[in-house]
């Protein structure tokens, strides 16, 4: 004996968890409220909006919510524009009034629930053809560009001093004339010339340090999730 009694195919009615009306072909997100199967606009951009609202109605109104099954398509209103073929999610629920619309998939980086396919060019606003499927797809982060080729060059030292980490007086009323001095003081500066491009080199390469960090943490989330 079939234990599949009491289900049906095709579109179902639910009580509106919100006023619906004007939302005709957005998607929507069934849930309990108080055991009562009801719908509403989704409330996260990886909501499982597994409904096309095919007939509108006010809050606690009856309404009609077609299931997204892939052997049928349905349209359903897009946000921005998107060509055959490309994956689609959610839009932005950030913004009200792009709740329950579709978007190609973003490149930026995370994890996002891809809900069909595109069957047509699509613009904005368009109640576009789609492909329902269901799957989760993950962006990763863009690579990393590679450290920035050293620059300071190789230095001989034929100076024959001591190294320290104070740089005495050179030019001063004692010495001044000397004949040393002039290459004293070039050697100095060339030496604070190099230092200055280590800096440099140093700065790119704590940039790119901090950069793997914040790529390491964000794939921890991802993982941990």
């Amino acid at each position: 004996m079939s234990k599949q009694t009491n289900v049906q195919q095709g579109a179902i009615r639910v009580i509106a968890g919100e006023d619906l009306t004007g939302y005709e072909g957005y998607l929507v997100e069934v849930y309990n409220a108080s055991n009562v199967l009801k719908a509403r606009r989704p409330t996260s951009n990886n909501a499982l909006a597994l409904f096309v609202l095919d007939e509108e109605g006010a809050a606690a109104e009856y309404v009609s919510v077609l299931p997204l099954w892939p052997g049928k398509n349905v349209r359903v209103k897009l946000n921005g524009t998107c060509t055959p073929g490309e994956k689609l999610v959610l839009a932005d629920t950030g913004t009200p009034a792009d709740k329950g619309k579709v978007r190609a998939l973003p490149a930026t980086a995370g994890d996002y629930v891809v809900l069909g396919v595109a069957e047509e060019v699509g613009v904005d606003e368009q109640s576009l053809l789609v492909r329902p499927l269901v799957k989760l797809e993950h962006v990763e982060s863009a690579l990393i560009a590679d450290a920035a080729a050293q620059t300071q060059d190789d230095l001989t030292d034929n100076s024959g001093g001591t190294p320290a980490t104070t740089l005495a007086e050179i030019t001063n009323a004692a010495n001044a004339g000397s004949a040393d001095v002039a290459p004293t003081a070039n050697a100095i500066a060339s030496l604070a010339a190099q230092l200055a491009k280590v800096k440099a080199d140093l700065a790119e390469v704590l940039a790119a340090v901090n950069a793997l960090n914040a790529a390491a943490k964000e794939q921890n989330l991802v993982a941990s999730a």
